[in-house]
């Protein structure tokens, strides 16, 4: 059984009370304006159920035959009353894999690589040194680039209960992609490279450095002059690249309709430079744009995208809900609508699905800023696409 972690990180409580809040002109966004759309009456409903479960806001885009449709309700910031609107950005956090896998893909037509290369021939020698199956010298039996970017390596995630403990302590302030894989360090594998599937994080940091490494240029900015530049994908940023405009997160930690704001410890955490496993701020406008130029090729070549959705079949854990695939940067969910690819993300409190279903030529994405059970039922769950369809 397969277990594929969609929150890419899960931290243990709440922030602290009373944060320092930014200036309400910090909010301030411009909605790209959308015509009419017929089935606006439906997708409006994904807005009204998300508050009905629980949440504090809530953006919605989806994208069909007849085009864009995008929506927000609920409040980007509890205490000085600031609605969310569709310009807001959220933490996708793990959807920052599919973006960089989309980088990865096009830095292998560019021939700056090729996937099936060494990882260790794009890796500092003190990282091969300490993380495991790094250092296999067997180049048929090494890790591979097309292993980090599946899941595949069998190296060890930096996640860890250590790791979540010096969060709750917090001793975390976002550090950048090396110094986090520091927490894989001396860690046994899960398996021998490319003998299995089991989802890491150090995986997609591993990728952040082999990236810098191959192209000489900070992760961010590679994955902007490889994907969100040619796409006009201007709200999606590193959060290390300071972006405003972001929703407050906030959640019911004790199940008593007590929410707490959460912001600051997930601030610590989600800072920092070229973390490719789930770093990235967006809206889901820009997300469903992303996985609309994947399923028609306007960004990727379609052998590269034939690729990207050759999934690793596994047999779907208790927590994975509707998932039994995972390509790269991208997973498979099979549903009553349909298979669809795409990613779930979250950072504590913050939660999102973005999935494309080619049967329908439909994206839908869908992120939450206040967690309750509720919401993380509704979010991982069918209910939002037996509305959408």
């Amino acid at each position: 059984m397969k277990t594929m972690t969609r929150i890419g990180i899960v931290l243990m409580a709440a922030g602290c009370a009373g944060p320092e809040l930014p200036a309400e002109a910090w909010y301030q966004c411009t909605a790209s304006s959308t015509p009419d759309h017929p089935e606006a009456e439906r997708y409006q409903r994904l807005v009204d159920d998300a508050l009905t479960a629980g949440t504090t806001a809530v953006s919605v885009a989806v994208i069909d035959d007849h085009g864009l449709w995008a929506g927000a309700g609920g409040m980007a910031d509890l205490e000085q009353q600031i609605p969310a609107a569709p310009c807001h950005r959220f933490y996708f956090a793990s959807v920052t894999k599919t973006f960089a896998a989309s980088t990865a893909l096009r830095l292998d037509e560019d021939d700056v690589w090729s996937l099936d290369d060494q990882a260790v021939d794009y890796l500092p020698e003190e990282v091969i040194d300490k993380i495991a199956n790094l250092d296999i010298d067997d180049p048929k039996k090494g890790v591979t680039l097309r292993h980090l970017l599946q899941h595949t390596s069998g190296i060890p995630d930096y996640l860890s209960a250590a790791y979540f403990m010096e969060a709750f302590n917090g001793g975390l302030t976002g550090d950048s992609a090396a110094g986090e894989l520091e927490w894989a360090y001396n860690r046994a594998p899960m398996f021998a490279p490319g003998e299995d599937f089991e989802y890491s994080n150090a995986n997609y940091l591993l990728l952040s450095l082999a990236i810098e490494e191959a192209t000489g240029a900070e992760a961010y900015d590679v994955v902007h002059k490889m994907v969100t530049t040619p796409l006009g994908l201007t709200d999606t940023l590193g959060r290390s690249e300071n972006p405003n405009a972001i929703a407050r997160g906030y959640a019911d930690m004790h199940g008593n309709g007590v929410l707490m704001d959460h912001t600051e410890l997930t601030e610590s955490v989600m800072l920092g430079a070229g973390k490719l496993d789930g770093g990235l701020v967006s809206t889901p406008t820009d997300v469903a744009n992303l996985l609309h130029a994947l399923s028609d090729d306007t960004l990727l070549q379609t052998s590269s995208f034939l690729e990207m959705s050759d999934f690793f079949e596994y047999e779907p854990g208790e927590d994975d809900g509707p998932e039994d695939g995972y390509g790269l940067g991208l997973a498979r969910i099979k549903t009553d609508h349909g298979i669809g690819w795409g990613h779930y993300g979250g950072v504590y409190p913050y939660q999102s699905a973005a999935f494309h279903f080619p049967e329908r030529n439909t994206t839908v994405v869908v992120v939450v800023s206040g967690y309750t059970e509720d919401v993380t039922d509704w979010i991982n769950g069918q209910a939002i696409y037996n509305t959408v369809f």
